[in-house]
């Protein structure tokens, strides 16, 4: 079975894979995003779920840099 990418609704980001979100983006959604609707608590555990497989891999923060403060770290 294939696994579903979560796609973001809307804003810059629009139609772009969580796993592909920038660095920066995806901490924001992560530790922000307001659970609203069934969609925005998918899109929470998903972008948590991309956060920490980043910060395990070692691959967080290749590409951007972001000042707000991990709440997983």
């Amino acid at each position: 079975m294939k696994k579903q990418q979560v796609l973001m609704p809307w804003g810059k980001h629009k139609g772009v894979p969580v796993s592909k979100l920038p660095d920066f983006y995806l901490k924001w959604v992560a530790e922000n995003w307001r659970e609203r609707t069934p969609l925005d608590v998918v899109i929470i555990k998903a972008a948590d779920k991309e956060y920490r497989r980043r910060v395990e891999d070692g691959e967080f923060g290749e590409d951007n840099y972001s000042p707000i403060p991990s709440k997983f770290e």
